[in-house]
């Protein structure tokens, strides 16, 4: 036991040497990283430094290089890096010190922070020089090969995220904070007096020509480190950016941790390890795959019985449609990005959930349109233009798709590309996003929203003045039917072409041809009377209960839709704030964006479960409840009292509205 407790120790000690070796050579490679972005760049190879960044579509990415602003995703990092040269007369020498490399215990992230004390120097044509600052430069008599001679000391902080790709150390977040700076022959403080506040852009060089060079715009404003830095953006637009501040100001800047407001990644949220980005991707395929299962349900049940086959359903498979198609490009998951950007699996999948995902919504405030015609325009709630429907429903969508498979540019690539959970529209177009799918979701959300409220309103409004005068109405009606049927008791009455009894459904209308109607027996009266006051509740109330469910399946379908688009809009306004996005808000959007085909299959059994259970009732003989049967007879009354009016079967389904009176009352 003594030999194999001794074996166990040496083992475990054994284990923790190797981890800290590890973690110790980790540690000296995020060194020679920086060391080597530092010689690169004093040697003017940025071509070479891109290579040191992390892979294109890694969430977070950002790069703030000056005080100027923050470049905020992959193309614009690369794009600051590119075509930079080395004009004569142009030096930069920036050497770092003091480096505080932390390494997490995972070894996938590491953190670091350097200073950095350096000269920058350049020659302008004279010509030039008007355009710039007087005090940038040394004084006339210094003019070399006469042009102005502009010699800086210059001293910054650099903090550093790293992140571990394919076993190599990559940059993943960059922040370069400029404390100061001063010509040669000026101290800092006088010289940052003149210049705090002066400039707006970057100035990295001065071309061969002996112009100005300036840096690409950055996507956003710089982060704030506190109130001394605290400054609004300038509006000259011809000026370098060397914003320094007074020494007490320049004290106040220095951080007080390794990295200062730069994102912490040892475990943070903001990290994404490939265990969860594994169970990001098995959330996806669970919940696409169950979306699926439940359109193909929704698809079979809606052919195999006819009386489903009513508008409002029509709208759901439909909708159900785009559905299978958003369903289809979410299980794909992260298999197109394993792929690649470029390959033909990323930019179908793309595709596939732009075109389809939003396509739910556009079907969302069509069923509202149809809502509000039918309320308010006294359209038949059985007939509407599908075709035309789906033209604007599937069209819209698929016009902005297909166009950004040609939208490409040499900074930013392709439109279509990676995302953190499938591939989608780049991070680097991320306004072509929004403007091509969150504005047109939202303005269909709002809208049915609105188109439901006022069908709601004006229902609910006609259905209290109708119960204010039922009763005085029923009592008129039952009064001249038992006139009719007193005064013809003893009589045959000739009907005439025109004549039709008072106050009786559509369905119980006599024929247009002349017909005789039988005397009624006085022990029938009573009968008589209470089929008058049925007959008169009938002509008030069937219409209006149709109306409220077909709003109550509208309601229920903007609610999905909803409930589908609120997580991805949260996440997107948070990156737009933020430049980065918590794993649990992507974990959101994984579990419920792909569950639109199951949300409509919930509606679209919940409103059809009274002629499911008839039609299996009248198929398989199995029992249904007392009020399932009631709801069934009246479609067969329905239906015979059609046949028998008009001579031929009910073209309209009608029947299969029936369970939204039930659903409704």
């Amino acid at each position: 036991m003594a030999s194999y407790n001794s074996s166990s120790t040496v083992e475990a000690r054994l284990a923790a040497v190797e981890k800290l070796a590890q973690r110790a050579y980790d540690r000296g490679e995020v060194e020679n990283v920086f060391s080597k972005y530092m010689h690169l760049h004093n040697v003017f190879q940025d071509e070479q430094i891109k290579a040191l960044w992390v892979k294109r579509g890694t969430p977070g990415i950002h790069a703030q290089y000056t005080n100027v602003g923050v470049y905020t995703d992959y193309d614009s990092i690369m794009t600051y890096h590119s075509g930079r040269p080395s004009p004569p007369g142009k030096l930069i020498l920036h050497e770092t010190t003091t480096p505080l490399i932390e390494v997490a215990g995972d070894g996938e992230t590491a953190k670091g922070f350097w200073l950095m004390a350096g000269v920058e120097s350049g020659l302008a044509d004279p010509k030039n020089v008007g355009t710039m600052p007087e005090f940038l430069y040394e004084p006339e008599d210094k003019n070399v090969d006469g042009k102005r001679v502009w010699t800086h000391w210059v001293w910054c902080h650099y903090a550093l995220d790293f992140l571990k790709q394919d076993g190599q150390w990559k940059i993943w977040h960059f922040r370069c904070l400029e404390v100061t700076r001063a010509p040669f022959s000026e101290n800092w403080i006088t010289f940052a007096k003149k210049n705090q506040l002066a400039f707006d852009k970057d100035l990295a060089y001065f071309g061969n020509d002996g112009k100005a060079v300036f840096m690409p715009t950055p996507d956003a404003k710089p982060d704030k480190l506190g109130a001394a830095a605290e400054y609004d953006m300038p509006n000259e637009p011809h000026f370098p950016s060397f914003q320094t501040s007074p020494l007490t100001a320049a004290v106040g800047r220095l951080p007080t941790s390794p990295l200062p407001k730069c994102q912490s990644i040892t475990r943070a949220t903001e990290m994404f390890a490939d265990s969860q980005l594994e169970r990001l991707a098995l959330l996806e395929r669970v919940f696409s795959s169950i979306s699926l299962v439940s359109v193909l349900l929704i698809f079979v049940t809606y052919g195999s019985i006819p009386r489903l086959r009513n508008p409002r359903n029509t709208f759901i498979v439909f909708a159900s449609i785009a559905n299978l198609g958003a369903s289809i490009g979410t299980v794909i998951s992260r298999d197109g990005l394993t792929r690649g950007e470029d390959s033909a699996l990323c930019r179908a999948q793309s595709f596939l959930v732009h075109v389809f995902m939003q396509s739910d919504a556009w079907w969302s405030l069509g069923m509202s349109v149809n809502t509000f015609r039918i309320v308010f325009f006294q359209s038949n709630p059985h007939t509407f233009n599908k075709w035309l429907y789906s033209l604007i429903c599937f069209g819209g969508p698929f016009i902005s798709g297909f166009t950004l498979f040609f939208i490409a540019t040499p900074a930013r690539g392709p439109v279509y590309g990676a995302t953190t959970t499938w591939c989608w529209i780049r991070e680097s177009w991320v306004s072509i996003r929004l403007f091509t799918s969150y504005i047109f979701v939202w303005i269909c959300i709002a809208t049915s929203i609105i188109l439901n409220t006022v069908v709601g309103f004006r229902l609910f409004r006609a259905r209290n003045e109708a119960r204010g005068i039922l009763n005085s109405r029923i009592e008129s009606t039952v009064a001249d039917h038992q006139t009719v049927t007193e005064t013809n008791t003893d009589t045959d009455v000739q009907v005439s072409e025109h004549t039709s009894v008072t106050a009786v459904s559509d369905a119980q209308k006599l024929a247009p041809n002349a017909t005789n109607v039988e005397p009624i027996p006085p022990n029938q009266k009573q009968q008589s009377s209470s089929s008058a006051t049925g007959s008169t509740k009938s002509k008030f109330w069937l219409k209006d209960p149709i109306k409220r469910a077909y709003l109550f399946t509208t309601f229920m379908f903007t609610l999905s839709v909803l409930v589908t688009w609120v997580p991805a809009s949260i996440t997107r306004i948070h990156s737009l704030l933020n430049r980065d996005v918590p794993y649990s808000y992507q974990v959101a959007i994984a579990a419920v964006m792909p569950l639109q085909g199951l949300w409509n299959a919930m509606i679209f059994f919940t409103t059809s479960r009274v002629v499911i259970r008839s039609v299996i009732q009248d198929k398989w003989g199995l029992w249904v409840s007392k009020s399932t049967k009631i709801d069934s007879d009246l479609v067969e009354r329905e239906a015979a009292a059609r046949l028998r009016v008009h001579g031929h079967t009910d073209t309209t389904d009608s029947g299969s509205d029936v369970e939204l009176r039930r659903l409704a009352r």
